[in-house]
C-alpha cells in the first residue's frame, strides 16, 4: 500500500514495507530529507505531522520562512512552448505563470 496524506501545506509519503513490517515515508517536494516511520498507517501518519511541525518550526526558530513544497520544481520546457506561452500571456494581459497554471490545471482535471 502506497498513499501520500497532506498537512499544513506539505505532502508525504506513506509506503509499506512489508518485510520490515513498518509503514515509512519523506516529506515531498523540499530540498531537505525528511524521512518518519510507524508500526501501522495511522502512526506513520501522526509522525508524519510531527516531522512537518518540527521542519516548519526549525525555520521559524531561525526567523527565516520555510520553503513551499515543490517551489524550486525545476520545469524544463521546448523554447518554442515558452514563447507560444508568453506571446499568450502578452495578448492576454496576464503572467505566463497563469498561463501554465491554468494549463496544468485543465491537464490534471481532465486525467483524474
Amino acid at each position: 500500500m502506497n498513499t501520500t496524506v497532506s498537512y499544513r501545506g506539505y505532502d508525504g509519503s506513506i509506503i509499506h514495507a512489508p518485510e520490515d513490517h513498518l509503514y515509512h515515508g519523506r516529506i515531498l517536494g523540499i530540498r531537505d530529507m525528511v524521512i518518519y516511520h510507524g508500526d501501522t498507517v495511522e502512526e506513520a501518519e501522526t509522525i508524519f505531522r510531527k516531522a512537518v511541525d518540527e521542519y516548519i518550526s526549525d525555520f521559524e526558530k531561525d526567523g527565516k520562512e520555510p520553503p513551499k513544497p515543490f517551489a524550486s520544481l525545476p520545469v524544463h520546457m521546448p523554447h518554442e512552448l515558452q514563447v507560444r506561452a508568453a506571446l499568450f500571456a502578452q495578448l492576454n494581459h496576464v503572467e505566463v505563470e497563469s498561463v501554465l497554471d491554468m494549463t496544468l490545471s485543465q491537464f490534471f482535471n481532465q486525467a483524474a
